[in-house]
């Protein structure tokens, strides 16, 4: 039998039982279910007994009349680090709002990230920016693409020469232009 664990689950109609000759070696990595991770993990393997298996293979004796073969996960993305530093192996990347705004309520903002999981900034879940009036949220001053070898800080950059018009009545400030995207 497979078993997911608490970080995932099995794909729809995936098959978690099978049957093997007792006491003779098998392989049954291309018979294991695919998992799907929860989000921030990512499936690493099995562990039956006390060994450890990758994803390819699972090359066992299985001795008993009924064996757990348990799936075993990675966490890629810890989102509410409580560590001065982060752990061995992570970066912690660190949201800041920048000079012009601030983050609206209930986002996270410092994330511990697994190097070897090779994730980039457009993989974390950013913080929801509000830009102060008179300015511009425009992006972040590391890009999406950026790979997360090591700890970082991005910060939320701004403009003061574009400003967000809500209502066509109402004329532009003063010193600005209105802009219409036409579909």
């Amino acid at each position: 039998t497979f078993a997911t664990g608490t970080n995932g689950k099995f794909e729809d109609g995936a098959t978690t039982e099978v049957y093997v000759r007792k006491n003779t070696e098998v392989d049954l990595g291309a018979r294991a279910p695919k998992v799907i991770a929860n989000e921030n993990y990512s499936h690493s393997g099995w562990i039956f007994g006390a060994k450890t298996y990758g994803t390819d293979s699972i090359k066992a004796k299985f001795t008993d009349e009924t064996n757990t073969i348990n799936a075993t996960y990675n966490q890629d993305i810890n989102d509410n680090p409580t560590t001065p530093q982060p752990p061995a192996g992570y970066a912690r990347v660190i949201f800041n709002p920048g000079e012009h705004g601030s983050f609206a309520a209930g986002y996270k903002t410092n994330f511990d990230v697994r190097i070897a999981a090779k994730l980039t900034i457009g993989d974390l879940n950013k913080p929801k920016v509000n830009a102060d009036e008179g300015f511009f949220f425009t992006k972040w001053d590391k890009g999406n693409e950026t790979l997360i070898t090591d700890s970082m800080n991005v910060t939320a950059l701004y403009s003061g020469d574009i400003i967000p018009g809500t209502d066509p009545n109402k004329p532009p400030q003063e010193g600005f232009v209105r802009i219409t995207f036409a579909p």
